[in-house]
């Protein structure tokens, strides 16, 4: 199951690298995107720190949920990059 969200958010992150080298104005979907890494970011983590799951099931999931985290911190990271560097060229279009 967290194998398929990982597949679903580096296809969401492949298709915002796309419109980007496309130079559209995404910063609206952008910011539901950053809203969405939030929530994303936040039940990660109460997945990982939960006192429900005994050792042996934590073992099972624990490198995809590691992995889950790191791709959607480092994609929140970057999800405000963009939105900051699309407000930029935006300006500077609007400009000439």
């Amino acid at each position: 199951m967290l194998q398929d969200f990982l597949d679903v958010y580096d296809e969401l992150n492949d298709n915002v690298e796309m419109y980007v080298e496309r130079k559209d104005d995404v910063r609206k979907p952008l910011k539901l995107i950053i809203e969405a890494d939030t929530e994303f970011q936040s039940k990660l983590r109460a997945l990982k720190n939960s006192a429900n799951a005994s050792a042996s099931e934590t073992a099972e999931y624990e490198f995809v949920l590691t992995d889950a985290l790191d791709t959607v911190d480092s994609s929140a990271d970057d999800h405000r990059k963009t939105v900051a560097e699309v407000e930029e060229y935006v300006k500077r279009k609007k400009k000439k």
